[in-house]
């Protein structure tokens, strides 16, 4: 699944929680409101796991902006939850693919140079995607002759 695609379903969770809140997409917007998130890649990692699937682990950054310090980190908190204890795995975009939350962390809330507080935590996931298979053409028709092995059994029989 595409990057994009699970930075949107991120969002998606975020504005379920947050329906009042913006939500910026891998960009951060100069001097965002309070009450803004941000959402940002900070890692991918690709590996084979099986012949037919590729594993990958992202590492995003989640940036809430708030009023104060204490009602960030209790938005912190409250995402947090929601991510793990709620929902395990979030659906890709339309498709019946998932991403499963393997951890979110998040660290104290820091005062901006604007007066904001911000409050930054990560989001591990984990998700597979399938390998493409080159198509191959299928034999169409087999010929078996069993002349030879006849004479073969015939002659340890006697």
């Amino acid at each position: 699944m595409s990057l994009m695609m699970e930075v949107d379903s991120i969002a998606r969770e975020i504005e379920t929680l947050y329906p009042e809140a913006n939500v910026y997409r891998l960009e951060e917007p100069e001097g965002p409101a309070p009450g803004a998130f941000v959402i940002g890649l900070m890692e991918e990692r690709r590996m084979s796991e099986a012949r037919d699937h590729t594993l990958v682990e992202r590492k995003y950054a989640v940036i809430r902006y708030g009023a104060n310090a204490r009602q960030t980190l209790l938005d912190m908190e409250a995402l947090s939850r929601h991510l793990l204890n709620e929902r395990l795995a979030i659906p890709i975009g339309d498709s019946a693919r998932v991403m499963r939350i393997e951890s979110f962390s998040y660290a104290s809330p820091v005062k901006a140079e604007n007066g904001t507080d911000v409050c930054s935590g990560f989001i591990q996931t984990l998700s597979r995607e399938p390998r493409i298979e080159p198509v191959v053409e299928k034999i169409g028709k087999v010929n078996i002759r069993t002349q030879g092995m006849q004479d073969y059994l015939k002659g340890r029989d006697m």
